[in-house]
């Protein structure tokens, strides 16, 4: 096991990375982001049942397990396969999760490949207390830091103000407005290099 210090984006955060045989972990003041496993799909699939919290995902579909179980296989395999993905987002100090964060290509985006996107889903319930902002500049400065990629966009629909915020307090920078490439609604695209 190696130790290594990683710098925070921001100076209320205080993180540690510690490099582990196949897995990542990213201590923050008040979360710890570890990769997403298979065991994770209940507590997962529960939250993307939440329609409020499904809102601005897509057009707000409601995934069935297998559909749940699909995505998570997909973001599991991404870490082997290109060395970043999704984190769960676990509070402490009772562990339990309460989310994802982290830094994907958007290949459901293809004008915007392959520059990654970061991303966050916070359990509705702790909406408001800082997490996803937390968990979201520590995922950002690992990309940009340990993972060396030189861009990081974020995007979100033009209704999820609260997403756009988060961007802001991470230090991403408005880039330009487009139309989501399926659904056709507009999406504020967010941009932050290294």
């Amino acid at each position: 096991m190696r130790s290594r210090s990683v710098r925070a984006r921001r100076a209320f955060l205080s993180l540690q990375s510690i490099t582990v045989p196949a897995e990542v972990i990213l201590d923050t003041e008040h979360l710890k982001l570890r990769p997403l496993r298979m065991a994770d799909l209940e507590p997962l699939h529960h939250l993307r049942q939440d329609p409020e919290m499904m809102r601005y995902m897509s057009d707000g579909h409601l995934p069935d397990r297998a559909e749940t179980r699909l995505w998570l296989q997909w973001h599991v395999d991404l870490w082997d396969a290109e060395g970043f993905s999704l984190f769960a987002v676990e509070r402490k100090p009772d562990g339990r999760l309460i989310g994802w964060t982290g830094v994907t290509k958007p290949h459901w985006f293809p004008e915007m490949m392959p520059t990654p996107e970061i991303g966050w889903f916070i359990d509705r319930e702790l909406w408001g207390q800082g997490f996803a902002t937390e968990g979201a500049a520590a995922a950002l400065h690992f990309a940009l830091g340990d993972v060396k990629i030189e861009r990081v966009i974020g995007i979100y629909n033009t209704e999820n103000a609260a997403s756009g915020r988060v961007m802001e307090k991470i230090g991403m920078t408005f880039w330009k407005e487009v139309p989501h490439p399926r659904f056709g609604f507009p999406l504020r695209i967010y941009e932050v290099s290294r």
